[in-house]
Order: structure tokens, then C-alpha cells, then sequence
């Protein structure tokens, strides 16, 4: 059983903003133009304008 992956009936976790920190940086050639989080906030998704993911 993974544990890793949240369950439908688990509370939501709390976003701050603030506590938001940078933990890499990679270039891109075009700006950014969706964004998705999964709910357990363990995974960020970008795609950008030059059809990159």
C-alpha cells in the first residue's frame, strides 16, 4: 500500500505563502503559462509556452 499518495477523505493541507521557499531553479526559454499542485502538495507541474512540461 502506498502511503505516499493522499487519500479523497484527508484533510486538506493548509497553504501559506509566506513559508513558500525556492528549492530549484530551472532555465526556461519561454515564460510560464499553467500551473497545477497536486492536493497533497508534494508535486508542482508547469507547463511554459514552448510546449514544455
Amino acid at each position: 500500500m502506498n502511503t505516499d499518495i493522499a487519500s479523497p477523505s484527508s484533510a486538506p493541507v493548509p497553504f501559506r505563502p509566506q513559508d513558500a521557499k525556492p528549492t530549484h531553479d530551472w532555465p526556461h526559454s519561454a515564460r510560464l503559462l499553467c500551473c497545477r499542485i497536486d492536493p497533497a502538495g508534494k508535486y508542482v507541474f508547469a507547463g511554459g509556452t514552448d510546449n514544455t512540461i
